[in-house]
């Protein structure tokens, strides 16, 4: 038998070297087949949710170009993405704030998270809010959250989280009017008693027994506190619209804390509480709003009251101190 000829061989080896490169680079191709419909599976699941989320979502790069947004915030800003992918985000979140003059870049949250790396948040109804406006001149207030995305320390872009806080306004503006109505009809009935205690004890019906006088000086002494947390509530409406009017006037402050320790006697009694009171020699007048200092030194004493167990000491000190002093620990 003949030995088969050394180029018979050769072409052998190299059918057989194709053949095991081509089934190579089947199984190659299958892989990157399989990598990526993997890729394109995942791709697709973060779109879903992208797509699912109930807030609006604008995505950005580093130079603050629009490089996604949702179907959300298509509708939340009668936009088309196709309309506004590449577009820098100034000319697609256009901001106005409560006077109605536009939000100037350096301040626009979006500019802010790029600029500084720091998560930029106007979340809640009761923040100075911004106002969305669309080409119709429609306004929209919105939450807005910005975080930056950083790689490798690097700030890479932003998303955008934002939405729609009509309600959330409407129910503010309307626990406003609410305590602003129900705090001038308050007034009214302890108004009234102020006159007629006022009346009894000036004699306009008689003269009246210690025992009368003091009972009745009782009656004008809470009426009265009842009026300061009536004002008290006003002022909390005047807060939430920016219209808090402090009225200062040269007051004794030791002479409003007694009074203060004074109404809340009943409740130190109550609990067999002793009332350690300490005055300096002088008195000490400063100008004050005397019901928000009321108020300040009246919280101070019931939460002394509520935390200290029945029979303690209550210690109260009424002290002028220099700038930059602190009070030593006394027992």
């Amino acid at each position: 038998m003949k030995p088969k000829a050394p180029n018979i061989i050769a072409q052998k080896q190299i059918e057989k070297n194709l053949k095991d490169a081509r089934i190579a680079a089947r199984n190659v191709l299958e892989d990157l087949r399989t990598e990526k419909s993997n890729v394109d599976m995942a791709r697709a699941k973060e779109e879903a949710i992208l797509l699912s989320i109930g807030d609006g979502i604008i995505a950005t790069d580093e130079k603050g170009n629009v490089t996604r947004i949702n179907k959300i915030a298509e509708k939340l800003l009668d936009i088309k993405s196709e309309k506004v992918i590449g577009k820098v985000f100034s000319e697609v979140f256009l901001l106005e704030d409560e006077k109605g003059a536009p939000v100037s870049l350096d301040k626009h949250p979006m500019s802010r998270a790029l600029a500084t790396g720091i998560t930029t948040t106007v979340t809640t109804a009761t923040d100075p809010s911004y106002y969305y406006v669309q080409k119709d001149k429609t306004k929209t207030p919105v939450a807005i959250i910005v975080t930056p995305i950083i790689l490798n320390k690097k700030i890479i872009g932003t998303i955008a989280v934002f939405r729609d806080i009509t309600r959330e306004k409407e129910i503010d503006k309307s626990k406003s009017e609410f305590i602003s109505l129900a705090s001038h009809q308050l007034k009214t009935p302890p108004t009234a008693i102020k006159v007629l205690a006022e009346r009894l004890l000036g004699g306009k019906i008689g003269k009246l027994t210690e025992k009368q006088k003091e009972y009745l000086n009782d009656i004008y002494s809470e009426n009265q506190r009842l009026i300061e947390l009536v004002n008290a509530f006003l002022n909390v409406s005047r807060i939430e619209m920016g219209e808090l009017i402090i009225q200062l006037n040269e007051k004794n402050i030791c002479e409003v804390v007694q009074n203060v320790l004074y109404e809340l006697k009943f409740d130190i009694d109550k609990k067999n509480l002793q009332l350690k009171e300490i005055y300096p020699k002088k008195n000490i007048t400063a100008p004050i709003d005397e019901t928000l200092f009321r108020m300040v030194v009246n919280n101070l004493v019931v939460n002394a009251i509520n935390y200290t167990a029945d029979g303690g000491t209550i210690r109260v000190e009424c002290k002028e101190v220099s700038k930059g002093e602190t009070l030593g620990k006394k027992c």
